[in-house]
Parts: structure tokens; sequence; C-alpha cells
């Protein structure tokens, strides 16, 4: 049996030398990169908006879970928990200024104020470039059935420019919702 010979094939290669080398020149990548910066500068403040919006969204959202899960604490624990604000993340303040932070504790003597660092199950911290406020309600206390009794809890969201975003409300029967903001409601930030 006679061996088959497979066919040779020849490929030039070229030489470097004879390669010619592309690339872009001074003019293209000024043209390319001015281009660039003029649609930055077209969509610059649209992406800055949605960030803050979301951002915002965000610091409800932080708000309306640590309400619910204070809620679900009081209903599972069968005890009483109370959520404030607080700077210090150690006790309540005297305020009604929510975006310096919050505290969640369990609360069996319905003191309003947690009775040992212990007693504390959630410390959030503080929410930037968005100002929360309650008006004249300081807290709100769930109780073992889930209701938050007294009159309603309205926390509201204001930009840094005094203008109202929305609200989270926290009714009698503990049902937390958000309300939008109302033509010619103000925000008062004290």
């Amino acid at each position: 049996m006679a061996r088959q010979r497979l066919p040779y094939y020849s490929v030039e290669v070229p030489s470097f030398h004879q390669q010619t080398l592309k690339g872009y020149s001074l003019i293209e990548t000024m043209v390319a990169i001015t281009i660039l910066l003029i649609l930055l500068g077209v969509f610059q403040p649209t992406l800055t908006q949605q960030l803050h919006d979301q951002h915002i969204s965000a610091s409800m959202h932080t708000l309306y879970r640590s309400l619910q899960r204070a809620r679900l604490n009081a209903i599972s624990k069968s005890n009483y928990v109370t959520v404030c604000p607080s700077q210090s993340g150690q006790g309540c303040d005297d305020g009604s200024m929510w975006h310096h932070g919050w505290i969640s504790f369990l609360d069996p003597l319905k003191s309003g104020q947690p009775s040992s660092p212990s007693a504390i199950f959630e410390v959030t911290e503080a929410q930037e470039r968005l100002h929360l406020f309650s008006g004249r309600r300081k807290r709100t206390r769930f109780g073992p059935d889930g209701g938050a009794y007294g009159f309603n809890l309205t926390v509201t969201a204001c930009n840094g420019s005094h203008e109202p975003l929305g609200g989270l409300v926290v009714s009698n029967v503990g049902r937390i919702r958000w309300q939008s903001a109302h033509d010619g409601e103000a925000c008062n930030i004290l």
C-alpha cells in the first residue's frame, strides 16, 4: 500500500513592510471626543434627576420596610413595638425629623423609649438629600394585634427645595400606604 501525499498549499504571508497600518488621525479622535462631550452635556441633567429620584424612592422604601418589620414584630412577639426618629440610634429624639435616622424597639411598657439597648432591633442611618418629617406625631407604636392606635402617622418626604414628594401614612389599623403629594401642600420643616 502506497502512502498518499496530502496536497500542499502555499500561503503567502506578507512581510511587515508590505502591511499598511490603519489607525485614527488626531482630527478623527478630536471629533469623536467632541461628539461624546456634547451627548454627555445633553443627557447629564436627565441622568442626575433619575439618580436623585431613585435615591428618594430607596429612602421611602427603607422607611416602609422598617414600619412593616416593626408591625410584624409586634404581631409575632405579641408585644408593643415603637418606631421613632433617632439621630443617636440609642433612643427616640424629641422632634419629628425622620431623615436623621430612626429606630425600632420592643416597648412592652409603652414608655416611648427603649428600656435597654437589647430592646432595639433595628437602627436606620440618616437618609441623605431627603427631608422626612411627621408633623406633630413623633412616633408610632404597633400593638400585638398590628394596630397603631391614635391618629394616623404621616411621614412626608420633601426634596432639598422643600417641595413635597409624597409620604407614608400609618393608619389606626396598622396599614401602611404611600400617599402622593397634593397640590398646594407645603413642607413645614422646622
